[in-house]
């Protein structure tokens, strides 16, 4: 009998064994995909950091080009546009005639007094 209890005994701590490496196994596995997780987190952090800090510098110089436009005068434009040799040139309420290469150039500085006109107005209103 002494022979059969240690055959059990020897079986059970086999089981055990298995059992327990079987379970660490597992929690191995377990931490290195937790592992893994946080190192995705991190670099996940890190490009978020990386994008907030690049809106963050975007909205600092526009904030600071918007500051400079509030100093600079508004300029209303007369529509008096004169047409010749493909050049563009527009009067100013009290600014002297500014001259343009082509139309193009025209549209651009029109859209651009156009936009600082809006914000203006937006500014006055203090929805900005």
């Amino acid at each position: 009998m002494a022979a059969e209890e240690v055959l059990q005994t020897v079986d059970h701590y086999k089981t055990e064994i298995e059992r327990l490496t079987k379970e660490l196994t597992e929690t191995t596995h377990e931490k290195i995909q937790a592992a893994e997780y946080g190192l995705v987190v991190l670099e996940e952090k890190l490009t978020l950091k990386q994008q907030y800090d690049e809106l963050e510098a975007e909205y600092d110089s526009l904030k600071q080009e918007l500051e400079q436009l509030k100093e600079l005068p508004l300029i209303r434009v007369q529509p008096s546009f004169c047409f010749s040799s493909g050049r563009v040139s527009l009067m100013a309420s009290g600014q002297e005639e500014v001259t343009y290469g082509n139309a193009k150039e025209l549209q651009l500085y029109s859209n651009a007094m156009g936009q600082a006109s809006k914000t203006s107005k937006l500014q006055s209103r203090k929805i900005i």
